[in-house]
């Protein structure tokens, strides 16, 4: 059957391929070298001919900058794609000669000369090995690829090396004159260039006979579900795709080895809650369960409002008594040892891959950005290099900063905005609960109430997170910072914050904010904004239980959702880029099969650090509300491990080696994270839970829960309440006529002479946690300055060198 062709872009026809036929092979082996079939394509760039054809700029700037690369003793050939006919594709290589020169010029450190290169590893058990991880020079695999499976150190550059040489060389030959025109990565920005990149070594596919390449091994033993059970051949992963991609992979390798006691921790304080509750429940059925007590009803002014029977909220005080176990205390206190020692040990690991693989001494990127020299507008002379260079003025750059930081304080308020939706949703459904006449609804509907508010905030989260990266790369292409490294600092931080924003906002209101502006039942401004907080209140459980299902919803079903969406559109935009192909052409060339793939940008991997730092920060912060957190973060990373590693190998090109001495920035995050964590979890204990108040009910009343239910509410006579001060009018619920009901809270009972007003119990609370905060901020404000501690020290290091030259004169 013919299908309906279509003239496109880049290829001669356009086709709808059906999602059975297969999409074209490219060719194994001498689609990766000249038409010679001996020199190696170390990269590739492609343009349009036709496009540069029609502009004498484009082809002025083209033909000059191929003169230049080939000045610079870099050999190209030109290739027209077989099925993307309209592209021509530029051949580069780089003889060994040139790369010698570059290493010599540059003091550049190789594999080839590194004294601790190591190949094997140790593998703790057998089930984790591999071929890939521990060679078995007798094995047929090994045989088929002798290079990389022999465990020897490379005697001459590896692919990846080739590759960044390459492209540094690339980026700055000039294009023009002037000289700020150099690079590559201008031509791409300029529109003459539609693709700048490396090749793989061949298609990812298997094959049973002849040479294997990396990628094919990499595929086979790395990037596969069957072997989530295995060492990471992260040698190989560093020899392909450089340090950059190694360094993501062997974190996460090392966080999900980390989580393992973790969550055996987790998981023994969980069944230890189980084993407590059925040890402990008979007050909870007996007063809570069973009472005849009625909760004072939080309801609009001038609406009809019921009392809420007690029983209402057995099955989350369940729940809670679960949660709040003995063991949860100790269980905070091992997981800060735990995450101090992730830091330690992670840094220790770090230093030992960057002697592994030759980082001590690393090569700063310094180019230019192209959009830097577009938008700076003065020249002036470096007091530095001596050259003319482009420069943005001081109060320009002011400019931008506040600019961007006001913006900042804009998606601030838009969290909040996300907060008063939820918090505006959960009080008018509980409204439209208390005031259901359907009796299974009001049993039910505290949970429901707190799934919905919960699925709700997901939305809202990834609604945001639409936007958010785009906010954070317009506002640092504003900023216009001078370097590609500076751009990706800069981004990654301001993504990173607005990320951390989004997704810990709700959770500190959740932890330590809700129920606290509640005051008394009857408060005439507790429905009017910003009084909705006030009638946002906890249940009788306490408001752990709503931090706890949030943190269920966002570590299970929202990073299941987005790791399904980021492993889709990879290949959707896959598929979408085959289309251009002509279905009648059995093969292509691998520039072409490289080219539909997905180009990565220079930040690629923030997306996959941020969803990690993100789910280690739930873990870390608010475990004493999720002690199975770290089970659902190690089963969550051992798919995404390999999700990673499919969508990185299979859907994008191949990206150029960056040589970078570990995770930079994420480092400091993860530090911060871990400090926050180590104060959060015990303001929780004391301030959010009911784990103290439990203990000293039990210890003061002979190790017997009885009656604690009723010693955590404060009594509210009814009959002493001005009707007419009420908002609203209160049923009378039947035959019974309620004279007393109760609201969560440290407050005088109406007896008082100060009634309803903060007790005593209140202010104690409020002293230590007053004198916790003062004592952290007296820690972490240094007594001496750090400029007066330097110059005591440069006085004391003078000081003894006088004495030492007295001493000498003597």
């Amino acid at each position: 059957m013919e299908r309906r062709l279509s003239f496109n872009k880049y290829s001669r026809f356009q086709t709808t391929r059906e999602a059975s036929q297969p999409a074209p092979k490219a060719f194994n082996g001498p689609s990766v070298l000249f038409n010679d079939g001996k020199r190696r394509i170390d990269y590739v760039l492609v343009y349009c001919k036709k496009d540069v054809e029609a502009d004498e700029a484009k082809t002025k700037m083209l033909s000059t900058f191929l003169k230049n690369v080939k000045l610079a003793d870099l050999q190209v050939e030109e290739e027209q794609g077989l099925v993307l006919d309209a592209l021509t594709c530029i051949k580069v290589h780089a003889p060994t000669p040139i790369l010698k020169r570059f290493i010599t010029a540059f003091k550049l450190e190789l594999n080839m000369h590194n004294p601790n290169y190591k190949y094997h590893r140790k593998v703790p058990w057998k089930c984790m090995s591999s071929i890939v991880v521990c060679p078995d020079s007798d094995d047929p695999i090994t045989r088929r690829a002798p290079e990389t499976l022999s465990g020897k150190q490379p005697t001459d550059f590896t692919n990846a090396e080739r590759i960044f040489i390459v492209k540094q060389i690339l980026s700055n030959t000039k294009y023009d004159q002037k000289a700020t025109d150099t690079g590559f990565e201008w031509l791409l920005s300029e529109g003459v260039l539609v693709g700048a990149y490396p090749l793989h070594d061949s298609p990812y596919a298997w094959t049973d006979e002849g040479p294997l390449t990396d990628r094919q091994l990499l595929s086979r033993y790395w990037a596969s579900f069957r072997c989530f059970h295995k060492e990471q051949p992260l040698t190989i992963i560093e020899r392909y795709y450089g340090p950059t991609i190694a360094f993501y992979f062997a974190w996460v390798e090392y966080y999900t080895v980390m989580l393992v006691p973790a969550a055996a921790i987790g998981l023994f304080c969980f069944l230890t809650g189980i084993i407590y509750y059925a040890y402990t429940a008979s007050y909870i059925e007996k007063e809570v369960c069973n009472a005849d007590q009625f909760l004072c009803p939080v309801c609009p002014n001038n609406a009809f409002c019921k009392h809420v029977p007690l029983k209402r909220a057995c099955f989350l005080a369940k729940m809670e008594l679960v949660m709040e176990n003995p063991i949860t205390i100790l269980y905070s206190i091992l997981m800060s040892f735990w995450g101090v020692m992730f830091m330690i040990l992670w840094k220790r690991k770090q230093a030992l891959f960057n002697m592994r693989w030759n980082l001590n001494k690393v090569m700063l990127e310094s180019d230019v950005r192209p959009a830097f020299i577009k938008r700076a507008q003065v020249q002036r002379m470096s007091s530095i290099t001596g050259s003319v260079e482009y420069y943005v003025k001081f109060s320009n750059r002011i400019v931008r900063r506040l600019f961007s930081c006001l913006v900042s304080f804009l998606m601030l308020c838009v969290y909040l905005v996300g907060v008063i939706i939820v918090v505006y949703y959960r009080t008018t459904f509980t409204y439209y609960g208390l005031i259901s006449d359907n009796e299974t609804f009001k049993e039910w509907y505290p949970l429901i109430e707190v799934t919905t508010s919960c699925s709700l905030g997901i939305v809202i989260m990834m609604i945001i997170n639409v936007f958010r990266d785009w906010v954070a790369r317009k506002l640092t292409q504003f900023e216009n910072p001078r370097s590609q490294s500076e751009f990706d600092r800069h981004f990654t931080l301001k993504a990173a914050m607005m990320a951390f924003g989004n997704m810990f906002f709700p959770m500190f209101y959740l932890a330590f904010f809700k129920g606290r502006f509640y005051t008394h039942p009857g408060e005439p401004n507790e429905w009017k904004i910003p009084g909705i907080f006030q009638a946002d209140v906890c249940k009788v459980s306490g408001c752990l239980i709503d931090l706890t299902m949030q943190l269920m919803f966002v570590m299970i079903v929202k990073h299941a959702c987005f790791s399904m969406l980021e492993f889709m559109i990879p290949y959707l935009t896959r598929y979408k880029n085959y289309k251009h192909r002509f279905r009648d052409i059995p093969v292509c060339t691998q520039w072409e099969e490289d080219f539909v793939l997905v180009a990565p940008t220079g930040n690629h991997l923030f997306g996959e650090y941020i969803k990690l730092v993100q789910q280690y920060g739930f873990m870390i912060l608010f475990l004493v509300a999720f002690p199975l957190a770290p089970i659902v973060a190690l089963i969550n990373n051992l798919i995404e491990l390999r999700l990673d590693a499919i969508k990185i190998l299979t859907t994008y090109r191949r990206a150029a080696m960056r040589k970078t001495a570990g995770i930079g920035e994420w480092n400091e995050m993860i530090k911060i994270i871990t400090f926050f964590g180590t104060v959060s979890n015990p303001f929780l204990i004391a301030f959010s839970s009911g784990i103290i108040s439990r203990y000293i009910y039990l210890f003061r009343n002979s190790f017997d829960l009885t009656g604690f239910v009723n010693s955590t509410l404060s009594g509210d006579f009814f009959a002493q309440f001005n009707v007419a001060e009420y908002p609203g009018k209160i049923s009378s619920d039947g035959d019974l006529k309620v004279t007393t009901c109760y609201y969560s809270a440290k407050r005088n009972p109406p007896s008082h002479p100060s009634k309803y007003e903060l007790s005593a119990d209140y202010w104690y609370h409020f002293t230590n946690v007053l004198l916790l905060t003062t004592y952290l901020l007296s820690r972490l404000i240094p007594p001496i300055p750090r400029k007066v501690r330097l110059k005591q020290e440069q006085d004391e290091r003078r000081l003894q060198q006088e004495r030492l030259d007295t001493i000498t004169f003597l």
